[in-house]
């Protein structure tokens, strides 16, 4: 009776770890095609006539929005340094849309722009904080 009870939880156990290791999977692939997508959408150029402009780009496959979203983080350091500007931008891949932007020039501390959807932003951390959404499961 003793080897009885263990198979049985043996079994329990076994089906219970199948039916969670199907779900990473899908969000796997999920994460694994939206980094595909973003690198089909994004190709970055390295430099333009009047300075130098680095990008960074960080993909999300949000599970609760259905959504690949891309952060693209833009350095522009032009020959006046007063004029640096970093800009991160939120894009929804699948419909090419922007959704939030943040500019600041990091020697003022000068926001030019922070966005969220359609809500207006003052600071970065009320920037962060809106677009954990798109961001973060």
């Amino acid at each position: 009776m003793h080897f009885k009870y263990h198979s049985i939880v043996l079994l329990v156990m076994s089906l219970a770890s199948n039916c969670f290791a199907a779900p990473d999977k899908v969000l796997y692939e999920l994460q694994e095609k939206c980094a595909k997508r973003m690198e089909s959408v994004f190709k970055p150029e390295e430099k333009d006539v009047k300075g130098v402009i680095t990008y960074s780009y960080f993909n999300h496959f949000s599970v609760t929005l259905n959504r690949c979203f891309v952060k693209e983080v833009m350095r522009i350091y032009p020959a006046n340094p007063s004029m640096t500007s970093v800009i991160h931008t939120i894009f929804d891949v699948n419909e090419g849309t922007e959704q939030a932007i943040f500019d600041k020039n990091p020697i003022s501390g000068k926001v030019n722009a922070c966005r969220v959807g359609e809500k207006l932003c003052s600071t970065e951390e009320a920037f962060e904080i809106g677009i954990k959404r798109f961001m973060e499961n």
